[in-house]
């Protein structure tokens, strides 16, 4: 289900840590996990990530996905709390800062398609023109397992 509201806003960059890569539309359902494993594997052995967690009753990363283009060209992982040195395929990169049109999107992740198709025809109508950058910021799920996907979408 998509929130319906759809919002121009401004955002800053934000540190990742995560795997880069290009795959095809295809293959990238049963990519991303095993990319997402890989980096889960890496922050909890850094010690920025262990430092920055410190304390926290139920340490926790927030996922995050990065697009750019049609390939897609993908980074795949979670923010990161500061700097840190990359290790084999982990690599320190940044969600974009700029104007963006974002929506949130609630439940299965599957459909979040629906979501971004609503950003995409709502800078239709406003006359406002894509970068092709797009990314998601995952939620941590509530007491029900459901959890709040953020899309957005660069503008040029």
């Amino acid at each position: 289900m998509t929130d319906d509201r759809v919002t121009l806003i401004d955002v800053v960059p934000r540190r990742t840590a995560v795997i880069a890569d290009t795959v095809t539309p295809e293959d990238f359902p049963s990519r991303w996990g095993p990319m997402l494993d890989e980096v889960y594997f890496f922050v909890r052995a850094c010690p920025e990530f262990a430092a920055a967690l410190a304390g926290s009753p139920a340490p926790h990363w927030t996922n995050v996905m990065l697009y750019r283009g049609e390939a897609p060209n993908v980074e795949v992982g979670v923010l990161a709390p500061s700097t840190f040195a990359p290790q084999g395929r982990i690599v320190a990169s940044t969600l974009p800062g700029g104007r963006v049109l974002t929506a949130t999107h609630h439940g299965d992740p599957t459909t979040i398609g629906v979501t971004h198709n609503a950003v995409r025809a709502e800078a239709r109508d406003r006359g406002l023109t894509s970068t092709g950058v797009l990314w998601e910021i995952y939620g941590h799920p509530d007491d029900t397992g459901t959890f709040a996907t953020e899309v957005f979408h660069a503008l040029a």
